[in-house]
């Protein structure tokens, strides 16, 4: 049997007018089976679908190949790849593709892949989904020892994109003008055998509630997880940067662990694009102004890629030159004590908040702002119960106090032999 020999000098095909040449040569299956050959073609797609109609299914585009291979089983098994022949190219231009599976429908306008025994060159690759457009090049390597003897597959690429629309990937997605809160992503697993850097340039991306854009980082992906490393971009009116990574390494308790830098983002737009700001600091709703932050965040994720609140942790610094907020029970409460409408809608300036996550609470750690002529210092903790536990001390001005309010204070220190001096 090892002197079995397989010739196909050239197998010459056409379907649909699409011309195909195949060549293959196989020796020594038994002992070290040894394998060359050549593909080599141009497929019309417009054409084959009209000799195999696809239901629903619309599909054209040019792919040409020129491929040629060749080796042994023994070069493969003694990670001999440099010897394993593996040239040529394959191109593809005007590819479109539509289905009820992908309505949006998918175009390549170009792509070319140069084959070698060391590398795979992507020369180009343009692509169109629905609004999205990417464009992707770069270098992959050890790809022979991952075909075959599943080994971790290296590659470096630049991605760059102007406009990339994430909602119509989204599970029940619906337009981006229409998203809603039941708009929901999956869990997607980071492959644990491939090492890939790709330096991104992204022009504008929206996600769910949220218009980002000047996306520039290095985000690699390798060993189960995706990195960011120096990820800035601009959104909610400000700016942030980010380091970090997603994590499925374990894919039954998958994570975040991230510290962001965000600079005078808008805290109305924060309320509406975050469930988790709705949750942790529900006075945003009806809070205006720009606030900056430094945070340290880790947090399981469920299957949909949101935080599982519970597992929330971690720290930070809030900062503002200046917050108002109306139509806080709190300070509702606060105006009626002192019988002072000022309180109602309160101006807080030179914010400066330490606090630290934990078990689904807030800690706010013990801050002094001005509020006109008042000082309040505060401190205490918020849970994703909406439950609260805040102390406040108010140092204010006798004018600040309603004349009822301080004729009951002079006449209940009287009482106890105290004297008020006006």
């Amino acid at each position: 049997m090892d002197l079995t020999t397989v010739e196909v000098n050239k197998f010459h095909l056409e379907l649909a007018g699409n011309p195909l040449d195949i060549s293959l040569h196989v020796a020594r299956p038994i002992s070290d089976p040894m394998v060359d050959g050549l593909f080599k073609g141009v497929i019309d797609l417009g054409k084959i679908q009209s000799v195999i109609p696809l239901d629903s299914t619309t599909l054209a585009g040019i792919i040409t190949s020129d491929v040629s291979f060749g080796g042994t089983m023994s070069m493969l098994e003694k990670e001999q790849y440099e010897q394993f022949k593996a040239d040529g190219n394959v191109a593809v231009n005007g590819l479109t593709y539509k289905s009820p599976d992908l309505p949006q429908g998918l175009t390549v306008k170009n792509a070319e892949l140069l084959f070698s025994p060391r590398y795979l060159d992507l020369k180009s690759f343009n692509l169109l989904i629905g609004r999205s457009d990417m464009q992707l090049s770069g270098k992959i390597t050890d790809f022979l020892p991952y075909v075959f003897s599943n080994k971790t597959i290296k590659g470096n690429f630049v991605l760059t994109s102007g406009l990339l629309d994430a909602n119509e990937f989204m599970t029940g997605s619906a337009p981006a003008d229409t998203v809603t809160d039941t708009t929901q992503m999956t869990l997607f697993e980071v492959p644990k055998n491939i090492d890939f850097a790709l330096n991104s340039n992204l022009k504008k991306v929206l996600y769910d509630k949220l218009e980002i854009s000047d996306i520039k980082g290095l985000i690699e992906m390798k060993n189960g997880a995706a990195k960011l490393t120096n990820l800035s971009m601009n959104l909610l009116q400000g700016s942030m940067q980010m380091n970090g990574e997603y994590n499925t390494s374990n894919l039954a308790k998958p994570f975040i662990d991230f510290n962001l830098k965000i600079n005078d983002i808008d805290i109305p737009s924060s309320f509406n694009a975050f469930s988790m700001v709705a949750r942790f600091a529900p006075v945003a709703k009806n809070a205006k102004g720009k606030v900056s932050a430094g945070i340290s965040l880790w947090s399981q994720l469920d299957q949909h890629m949101s935080p599982v609140l519970p597992t929330v942790s971690g720290s930070g610094t809030l900062s503002s030159r200046s917050v108002e907020i109306g139509n806080s029970r709190v300070f509702e409460k606060l105006a009626d004590a002192l019988k002072n409408d000022k309180f109602r809608q309160i101006a807080l300036k030179d914010v400066n908040i330490g606090f630290d996550i934990k078990d689904g609470r807030v800690y706010v750690k013990p801050f002094t702002t001005k509020m006109g002529n008042t000082s309040l210092t505060i401190a205490g903790d918020q849970g994703l119960d909406q439950t609260l536990n805040y102390t406040m001390a108010l140092t204010l001005p006798r004018t600040e106090i309603g004349s009822s309010v301080m004729n009951s204070l002079t006449s209940a220190a009287a009482a106890k032999g105290i004297a008020i001096k006006p």
